[in-house]
């Protein structure tokens, strides 16, 4: 999922370093990677949240006008849930698919919590950039 933000001149080290804080916050492993005009955040393994894979963030774009990208990067599905759901379940399967079914509500849940996250900090960073970062 993407948003998108114009007409705003929000530093994007400082939104990159507060999105970087809501993942710690969380107890997430975050690692950063960053180029002139784009910021990417990679959490994984938060006792919080019982998410399978690892979350991309990528912060693209300059301050006036950037976009902000959250997606999924699943671990490999187990082979077992490749399976129709009828068949799985009658070989003991289902425990894995009530697993995969809640990873996918926290998924959810925590990009819900997210997007409202970064709504706060792009209001408060509002204006934040230097015309020299422009």
């Amino acid at each position: 999922m993407q948003r998108n933000w114009s007409k705003r001149n929000v530093d994007l080290n400082q939104l990159s370093e507060k999105v970087t804080e809501f993942f710690k916050d969380d107890y997430f492993e975050v690692t950063t990677n960053e180029t002139k005009n784009c910021h990417r955040i990679l959490a994984k393994d938060s006792p919080n949240y019982d998410i399978n894979g690892q979350i991309a963030v990528t912060i693209d774009g300059k301050p006036e006008e950037f976009s902000i990208k959250i997606e999924l990067q699943k671990e490999n599905k187990p082979k077992i849930l490749s399976f129709p759901t009828i068949l799985t379940t009658l070989l003991g399967g289902g425990y894995l698919l009530i697993q995969h079914s809640k990873s996918d509500e926290e998924w959810i849940e925590f990009r819900k919590n997210f997007w409202q996250q970064v709504d706060r900090i792009v209001m408060s960073l509002s204006s934040s950039a230097n015309s020299s970062t422009q």
